[in-house]
This record gives structure tokens, C-alpha cells and sequence, in this order.
């Protein structure tokens, strides 16, 4: 019955699992960081280039926090979760319900670190509805600015 999600499941969960063997260090380490090793290579050369420009970033935040999450989807199911869940039919349909929940969480998070970075949504390329992650235009001074916050993991050109 859902062997049609079964093909897209394998599909981003290998996505995943490459971008967690990319970042896994540098992003579950991003608060024991330094400023400067929060500033990815390619952004540093960028800067040194041309200091004045203003430079599309990839800025890695911090996780936000699902407990709540994970709460709410076992009270809407019914039934504790063993997350993050495995290929049975009805972890699937969680599974589901717990994706669009989490966007909805990654929206909010992503909001209230633009506020806190004082980011506007015209400095805004992207957000991403299933990462930490948003991609901004920042100059020289926001991108110092932002790798000295705790919350910030790395910062990468885009």
C-alpha cells in the first residue's frame, strides 16, 4: 500500500545522510567554535576579495528543540513513538505528520533568529523547511556579527 513512499523516503534519507557525513563536526560543535572557525574557507577568501560586498550565506543555527513536538504527535497518534521511527505503514503516516509539524517549527525558529540577528526579510533568500539553516545577505560586519553568536553553528557562501 505505501510502496510508493518508499522510493522517496530512500531518496531524502540518503540526502540526509550525506549532508550529516558533510557538517556533522562543525554543526554539533558549532557553540565550542571559535568565531573565526565558524567561517567556512570560501567565505573567508570572499571577504578578503572584496570586504565591502554584500555575500549570499548559508548560516547554520543551532537545533531547535522537538521535545514539544515529539509530545504533541504521540498525543495526536495516541501511541509513544520509538522516533525517529522506522519503515512500518503506520511510522510512515507519523512520519508524515511529524515533517510537516517540524517546518512549521523550523519556520518559527528560523523567524525569531532573524529578529535576534537583526536580520530583516529583505535580507532573506531562503529558509529551509527541513534544516536548520537560512541563507541571507550579509556584509562583512553582520557575518562577524553573526559567527560571534552562540547560536549560529557556521556560516558558508552560498
Amino acid at each position: 500500500m505505501f510502496t510508493q513512499f518508499n522510493r522517496p523516503i530512500k531518496t531524502v534519507s540518503a540526502l540526509l545522510l550525506a549532508a550529516l557525513l558533510l557538517f556533522p563536526m562543525q554543526i554539533a560543535y558549532g557553540a565550542a567554535l571559535t568565531p573565526q572557525e565558524k567561517i567556512g574557507d570560501t567565505l573567508t577568501q570572499k571577504l578578503e576579495q572584496g570586504p565591502d560586498d554584500t555575500l549570499p550565506v548559508y548560516v547554520w543555527i543551532q537545533e531547535p528543540d522537538f521535545t514539544e513536538l515529539y509530545r504533541q504527535v504521540d498525543e495526536i497518534t495516541g501511541e509513544q513513538i520509538d522516533y525517529p521511527g522506522t519503515d512500518d505503514e503506520y511510522l510512515l503516516e507519523a512520519e508524515k505528520l511529524i515533517q510537516k509539524m517540524k517546518a512549521e517549527v523550523y519556520a518559527q525558529h528560523q523567524k525569531e533568529f532573524l529578529q535576534k540577528a537583526g536580520l530583516s526579510e529583505n535580507d532573506l533568500v531562503k529558509e529551509s523547511a527541513s534544516a536548520p539553516v537560512v541563507i541571507v545577505w550579509l556584509n562583512q560586519e553582520q557575518i562577524y556579527r553573526l559567527a560571534a553568536m552562540d547560536q549560529v553553528c557556521l556560516l558558508l557562501y552560498y
